[in-house]
């Protein structure tokens, strides 16, 4: 979750925004609370489409379609004011990483966990199927993976946008890497559509790529009406059922119920306990957060490498209050400050470990200090013109281990900001 930006709203309807989730075509999604302090996901729509008023007519209903859509695997839409200047929808939140987020984090899903993951995903499109709605923009970072199951999010509004997107040409139905045939060409779609989308979520799932490779729009929309897609790394049991999936004619795919069938026959069956599952099934435990990051870990490191340059400097004050008669305050200042900063960044690096945002900036807060504070010390002794010879104990310090202990602050403050550590941290 990221700050809410100098412009974002503070609230919407009675719910209190606290965070962005993201954003796309049809609007920016934040993270807020109802009056009562429960978690929601609130997505407010780009204001031009207020100016199309068949698109507010539109939308209600389909928010009205959508409020009775059920089930254990989609995220329920609870509030909603298609008459609002713009528009916004209220839907429950379902914490976790996306699969996209999930799959850059960590691969592929396992290959035994694939099927449970695609029955959940048919579950939900049932559901969504039942009330009348097409979902028409299920991919990757649609797919919420909760403890208890993948959860499809962001259907309800899509159908709405179909006609206001002749007018408004900057606002995209869909996504080209994840359309159906019919869907890209522009032809009418239905439920069929949406099995198609699944079966690249079971492809990108399975192997962490699309099966029509990456590309710009257009590029991805071609490959996707006239080739056939890599199927290289799908598990053998589920080969067949993805080709049916995949197939360029919508009355050639499996129905949902058909694919549900087929997935949950597929699924081993594990027995777990009633109060641990999300422990011991090996099919929903790769559904859960992934670990930190590449830049978190090494953030961590170059914050504990500081220390060993805070030990220098205490010995350093000591030998100034020895040998040059400084002040004991010099000595005992020092060290408190060697002491609360070593500390600071060793419960940074936990908390950081732990995906905190407060880690994160305990580590940038600190390390900032740390580096300037060493750096200084090398500065003041350049500016000022000292002689310290190779001999004296004070030379190591000043020109060896202040200017390394400075840049490994530096590193561990770029670092911590990276976006890539910035997304694991909640």
């Amino acid at each position: 979750m990221e700050p809410l930006r100098e412009r974002d709203p503070r609230q919407v309807g009675t719910y209190r925004l606290e965070g962005r989730l993201g954003g796309g075509g049809m609007g920016t999604v934040f993270h807020g609370r109802s009056r009562s302090g429960r978690p929601v996901a609130v997505k407010l729509l780009h204001a031009e489409l207020a100016d199309d008023p068949g698109f507010r007519r539109r939308f209600a209903t389909e928010v009205e379609a959508a409020r009775r859509v059920g089930g254990f695997y989609t995220a329920q839409v609870v509030d909603a004011d298609p008459a609002a200047d713009p528009p916004w929808l209220v839907t429950a939140f379902v914490p976790g990483p996306s699969l996209q987020l999930a799959v850059e984090a960590r691969g592929p899903l396992p290959p035994e966990s694939i099927a449970g993951f695609g029955a959940g995903l048919a579950e939900g499109l049932a559901a969504i199927h039942a009330s009348g709605l097409v979902h028409r923009d299920l991919k990757p970072s649609n797919v919420i993976l909760a403890d208890d199951g993948p959860r499809v999010i962001d259907f309800g509004i899509a159908r709405a946008l179909d006609a206001t997107s002749q007018t408004l040409s900057q606002v995209v139905i869909g996504t080209p890497s994840y359309m159906s045939p019919e869907q890209a060409r522009g032809d009418d779609i239905g439920p069929a559509s949406d099995v198609f989308s699944l079966g690249l979520l079971l492809v990108f799932a399975a192997t962490g790529r699309n099966p029509f490779g990456r590309g710009v729009g257009h590029a991805m929309v071609y490959r996707i009406v006239h080739d056939e897609p890599d199927l290289t790394g799908v598990p053998a049991h589920l080969m067949d059922l993805v080709k049916r999936c995949l197939a360029k004619d919508p009355a050639q795919r499996p129905t949902v119920a058909d694919l549900l069938d087929e997935l949950t026959s597929a699924r081993p069956v594990i027995p777990s306990p009633p109060v641990k599952t999300t422990v011991d099934d090996p099919v929903t435990r790769p559904l859960q957060a992934p670990p930190p990051h590449g830049t978190a870990i090494a953030a961590i490191a170059f914050a504990l490498l500081c220390v060993p340059g805070l030990v220098a400097l205490v010995v350093q004050a000591s030998g100034v209050v020895h040998e040059r008669g400084a002040p004991t305050a010099v000595l005992w200042t020092n060290v408190l400050l060697a002491v609360v900063e070593a500390v600071l960044l060793a419960i940074g690096a936990v908390l950081l470990f732990q995906r905190k945002k407060a880690g994160r900036r305990l580590i940038v807060g600190t390390a900032i200090v740390v580096g300037l504070q060493c750096l200084s010390v090398s500065l003041q002794a350049a500016l000022t013109g000292a002689h310290i010879t190779t001999a004296s104990p004070f030379w190591a310090f000043v020109y060896v281990f202040a200017p390394l202990t400075a840049a490994a602050a530096g590193m561990a403050v770029i670092l911590a900001l990276h976006p890539a550590t910035n997304r694991l941290v909640r």
